[in-house]
């Protein structure tokens, strides 16, 4: 019985965040929306906010140690030109990271 309660312990626990194998992953940059799932009426939880908030955190996650804000925001720049298409989506994105850095 107990070995039965340690093999099922064990084998359903996930791997903690903390652990090295999640820590070398570097995190993805979030995919843009469908731009067919914006209602276009200016609502609260918009898609283009929450990609926005996905944005940021995509940034935040990545190690700038040792960069000072002018440096990181190039990279910002950067790294929207790369994933982000769309000139005024990237505008928009680009505002909403410069306030969070």
């Amino acid at each position: 019985m107990l070995r039965v309660l340690l093999r099922r312990r064990y084998t359903t626990s996930p791997i903690p965040p903390t652990h090295p194998a999640n820590l070398s992953r570097k995190p993805k940059f979030p995919e843009n929306p469908d731009p067919m799932s914006c209602c276009g009426s200016g609502c609260q939880n918009c898609v283009w906010i929450q990609y926005a908030e996905q944005v940021s955190d995509y940034f935040d996650k990545i190690a700038h140690t040792g960069k000072t804000k002018v440096d990181k925001f190039d990279s910002v720049k950067k790294a929207l030109k790369e994933h982000v298409p769309d000139a005024n989506l990237r505008a928009y994105l680009l505002m909403e990271v410069k306030m969070k850095l």
